[in-house]
């Protein structure tokens, strides 16, 4: 063999491991991506299911003890700031489920108003107060969007995610 073709096979066994080393590399780049993408998924999956309990316990306390005056203070912020991913990565069933949780809290349905009128002057006062039934009908949707939801994290760490484990 002449120098010139072995300088020729080496030159091209050298692109062909370059090529593949670069594979294997962006292989790789791609897994890290993957598994980053799905611990902040299953953080803010356990950060809404920590939320959800924090408002059932704020709600059957407040029917427990019937007090219907104050301010309510359930909260949305964890499930607002992962409501993109979640409706990315989440099966339909399990996004209504947590969607069913929150809005009434979004919409300020958890309140009642109350109209009173006064004296003979036909003012009318309004204030509202804290809906003991709405908030004693919203703690079995609570529980099932937290039900939904560790199903869901269950899915997403089966084996369709075991085999990206680095």
């Amino acid at each position: 063999m002449s120098d010139a073709l072995v300088g020729g096979v080496v030159a091209l066994a050298g692109t062909v491991i370059g090529f593949l080393g670069a594979l294997g590399i962006r292989s790789l780049d791609i897994r890290r991506q993957e598994a980053e993408a799905r611990g902040q998924l299953m953080g803010y999956i356990n950060t809404v299911i920590a939320e959800l309990a924090m408002n059932h316990t704020i709600l059957s306390h407040v029917v427990e003890n019937k007090s219907n005056e104050g301010e309510l203070t359930v909260s949305d912020s964890a499930y607002r700031a992962a409501e993109l991913a979640l409706a990315r990565d989440l099966s339909w069933k399990a996004q209504e489920e947590v969607y069913k949780a929150y809005a009434p809290i979004r919409a300020g349905h958890l309140y009642a108003w109350i109209f009173v009128r006064t004296g003979a002057s036909f003012e009318v006062q309004s204030y509202r107060q804290i809906d003991l039934e709405a908030c004693a009908d919203q703690l079995p949707q609570l529980e099932r969007a937290a039900a939904a939801l560790r199903q869901e994290r269950d899915r997403l760490t089966g084996s369709r995610f075991r085999k990206l484990r680095i």
